[in-house]
């Protein structure tokens, strides 16, 4: 969480906000991920593990590759 908070300050101090930073927490095998949006942190409650590949990845494609 307080990576996500850092990005966000970076980048409004820098005059370049972003309307979300999102982030993820790994042990190597077990996967969670979260979203700040200004005050606001929602931390994705289930854990994703390394055998639920598949998922992870379509998470970071959700936040990589831009909706239509």
């Amino acid at each position: 969480m307080a990576e996500t908070i850092a990005a966000q300050l970076y980048n409004r101090n820098r005059g370049k906000p972003v309307e979300w930073i999102h982030g993820c927490v790994t042990a190597g095998s077990l996967w969670r991920f979260l979203q700040l949006r200004d005050r606001t942190m929602v931390v994705d409650s289930r854990e994703y593990y390394l055998d639920q590949l598949g998922q992870i990845l379509g998470i970071f494609l959700s936040v990589l590759v831009p909706r239509s």
